[in-house]
């Protein structure tokens, strides 16, 4: 099955390394997979539905429609129900896949909410139309429950990929609300909308800490990983741990190396390495704390140290050499020991946008962009004045880009591709 480039969207598709399977949905060979195998990515379907519909629109070759109806019906028959929900799983075996287990996407959710209503419009089909609900209602499962919508007092969140804490990703979430706007538009979805407008309040409410004077730049999400070191005597261990966020969600530390996002420890007793998770947030009093529980059989001393971070125009956060953060007494018997991590030290785990997107041999920021847009689009559907304050504010920083050393590095481009 031949695969078919809509016009001038060559150099994306030799990007994204597209090709076909044999029912028609798209996926590529994983880098370094040395099978030659293509598997099927799930966020390449919407791409190819997108792309062929609009060139079908403006040429009229029928052949692009076919492409895409294929493309649609194949994506529907490789989801699975999740109660009354229709998901896109992205398998723990997949090389898509980097946290070892199967999970569903807000954001690939959203896009196909779109996605099938725009083959729907197309074709009259009540599949798509049956399809795209049942996708809506995905965005409405709760993380607990397997889910991607995060539930707080001030509204929703959509999580690209479900931990046991929101990630609060910018671009993703801003994706969402526009599939969820394109989707209201079109159906005039009372349940759509309902959902859109929580989201907004809650995204009105956090924006501003997506914000980075410093740096000119805006935050790639709200949380980020910290490394960390303990250092108990042989005599004392750590009996539990568990990380509480400023929202109280308490999560318990495993004892095993998990994925990048996960909260362990290494061990119990000596030195201990660990990964923790460090959530921003909007009140500045509340604060991320570790809780220790400590066994010991003599008086000591507990020691914490964490790494410099700093920003790397590449790659993001950066960690360089492990500082003391903290002392406490250890005594005899059980301890139960807090640690405070406060957001001047940590905050720059949650970084600045990147320029690590690669195309054609240079490196772009593609989502300072994607914010930017995203924020302008958002103004326009809701007119809310904050979403075009942030979106004039980082548009305007990135005209000051070139006088910034931090910024002035070989093969990268300070302007837009998209």
């Amino acid at each position: 099955m031949k695969l078919l480039i809509p016009t001038g969207k060559q150099e994306i598709f030799d990007f994204y390394k597209m090709q076909l399977l044999e029912d028609g949905f798209p996926g590529r060979v994983p880098v370094g997979s040395g099978t030659g195998i293509v598997e099927p990515h799930p966020l390449y379907g919407v791409y190819l539905i997108r792309m062929s519909l609009d060139e079908y629109k403006v040429g009229h070759n029928r052949e692009f429609r076919e492409q895409a109806v294929r493309a649609g019906y194949s994506a529907i028959r490789r989801m699975c129900k999740k109660k009354d929900a229709l998901v896109f799983i992205y398998p723990g075996i997949s090389s898509f896949n980097h946290l070892g287990r199967d999970y569903y996407s807000a954001l690939t959710q959203a896009k196909y909410l779109s996605a099938f209503w725009m083959l729907y419009l197309e074709t009259g089909d009540q599949l798509f139309e049956k399809a795209s609900y049942q996708v809506l209602k995905s965005l409405t499962i709760p993380i607990d429950e397997g889910g991607v919508c995060h539930y707080q007092a001030e509204g929703i969140s959509f999580e690209e990929a479900p931990f046991d804490f929101p990630t609060f990703i910018l671009n993703g979430w801003i994706s969402v609300l526009e599939n969820l706007y394109k989707f209201i538009k079109k159906s005039k979805s009372k349940e759509a909308k309902k959902i859109f407008l929580q989201s907004v309040e809650l995204l009105k409410t956090l924006l501003p800490l997506y914000d980075m004077p410093k740096f000119k730049n805006s935050r790639y999400a709200l949380a980020g990983t910290v490394p960390f070191r303990l250092t108990l005597p042989n005599d004392s261990f750590v009996e539990s741990a568990n990380l509480v966020t400023p929202s109280k969600r308490k999560i318990a530390f495993e004892f095993k190396k998990p994925h990048k996002w996960g909260v362990h420890l290494s061990d119990r007793t000596g030195i201990i390495n660990g990964n923790l998770v460090f959530s921003l947030d909007v009140d500045d009093s509340r604060y991320n704390i570790l809780e220790l529980k400590v066994i010991s059989k003599k008086e000591d001393k507990l020691f914490f140290e964490v790494p410099t971070i700093s920003y790397d125009v590449l790659r993001g956060a950066k960690f360089g050499e492990y500082r003391p953060q903290n002392t406490k007494d250890i005594s005899v018997g059980e301890n139960l020991i807090k640690l405070k991590l406060k957001n001047k030290r940590f905050e720059m785990s949650c970084y600045p946008t990147n320029f690590k997107k690669k195309i054609a041999g240079v490196n772009y920021n593609a989502y300072h962009y994607m914010h930017i847009k995203g924020l302008t689009n958002l103004y326009e559907y809701t007119k809310s004045p904050v979403f075009l304050k942030y979106a004039k504010k980082w548009q305007g920083y990135t005209h000051m880009w070139s006088e910034m050393s931090v910024y002035n590095k070989s093969n990268i481009s300070l302007n837009s591709y998209f």
